[in-house]
């Protein structure tokens, strides 16, 4: 199930997926040091949706995903699952949730960067439709991007 953050509830598991499910993705020299502050501030710059096992509506984040409208264009900022439920089409659920919330706000493109070595985020997105459309060597990246609208 899908729903909208709820901060009081939603921000510990947030960061707690960021720091084990993202950062540790980064290569060394250039994984953040972020504050919790500064982690959620950034959380706080775009849409949050969460996602809960289903029948569960107040059970603790088990993924998220943060989308920011810039223009026409959706950026996804982080997506993380919980590994327990990597696998199980929830992260796909996020993503379509995002396309659907970018279309709606007049996006015509979503946009995001995968590491490079992110072999199984890379397949992910190009399983829902994304392509890698440039790489960024400073950070070692791939931009993809899929047309929404």
């Amino acid at each position: 199930m899908i729903r909208g953050r709820r901060p009081a509830s939603d921000d510990k598991p947030i960061l707690r997926l960021i720091r084990q499910e993202l950062i540790p993705l980064n290569p060394p020299q250039l994984r953040p040091r972020w504050s919790k502050r500064e982690i959620l501030r950034r959380v706080d710059r775009g849409a949050t949706f969460v996602w809960v096992p289903d029948g569960k509506p107040y059970a603790p984040a088990a993924g998220f995903l943060t989308a920011v409208v810039r223009g026409d264009e959706l950026f996804v900022d982080m997506l993380a699952m919980d590994r327990a439920f990597q696998g199980a089409g929830a992260g796909g659920e996020l993503l379509r949730r995002a396309e659907k919330y970018g279309i709606d706000r007049g996006c015509r493109v979503m946009r995001l960067y995968v590491n490079d070595d992110n072999a199984r985020g890379i397949r992910f997105y190009r399983k829902h439709g994304m392509a890698a459309v440039w790489h960024e060597s400073g950070i070692q990246s791939y931009v993809m991007e899929k047309r929404i609208g």
